[in-house]
């Protein structure tokens, strides 16, 4: 049986993005092990990398950055939740496996489809591109700092404060504010 998928097309400057997103990208029994190698000069990898476990995450940027040039990256930030989510890190953190192989991130994809409300709001906030020097040197693009990065997209700080509301919980702020005008009493 063929998995769902959703398809996305974009032009970012000479090289055009295309991606197909299935509903899971790798069967769940080779998720924690070395991926096979097929080269190529683009590959994506998708909202797959919260699955592993945090051990397999030096080994997964490995086996991806051995696959092509140009990676484009998508997985959750901290907080995020999901069905069998275990390692959800920061986009700097990715980074960084990212940058100990010489590919560096290029925030190029994120500001076109942030708003662009037919792309599930995890894409328009974890996708990030990686791409080695020589690939980065050919489309004339500048790496973004990595830790600016690290970006919450509104769909999701709307969904925790409506997740907070449900709770009847108070802001961190609030909170702070009542004890320390407790401490001072």
């Amino acid at each position: 049986m063929a998995r769902p998928t959703r398809s996305a097309s974009k032009a970012i400057g000479s090289l055009q993005i295309c991606w197909t997103i299935p509903a899971s990208p790798f069967p769940r029994r080779t998720r924690n092990k070395a991926s096979p190698v097929h080269a190529s000069i683009w590959r994506c990898h998708s909202e797959v990398a919260e699955h592993l476990s945090p051990a397999r995450a030096v080994g997964f940027v490995a086996d991806l950055v051995a696959l092509a040039p140009a990676i484009l990256f998508s997985a959750a930030i901290p907080g995020r939740g999901g069905v069998g989510h275990s390692n959800e890190q920061w986009q700097s953190y990715w980074a960084g496996l990212f940058a100990a192989h010489g590919y560096r991130p290029f925030d190029v994809l994120r500001p076109q489809i942030w708003t662009d409300e037919a792309i599930p709001a995890r894409y328009r906030q974890n996708a990030i591109l990686y791409l080695d020097a020589e690939t980065a040197t050919q489309l004339a693009l500048v790496p973004d700092d990595a830790a600016a990065l690290d970006k919450v997209h509104p769909a999701f700080w709307n969904r925790a404060n409506r997740e907070l509301k449900y709770a009847n919980a108070l802001p961190e702020s609030e909170v702070l504010r009542r004890q320390a005008q407790q401490a001072q009493q």
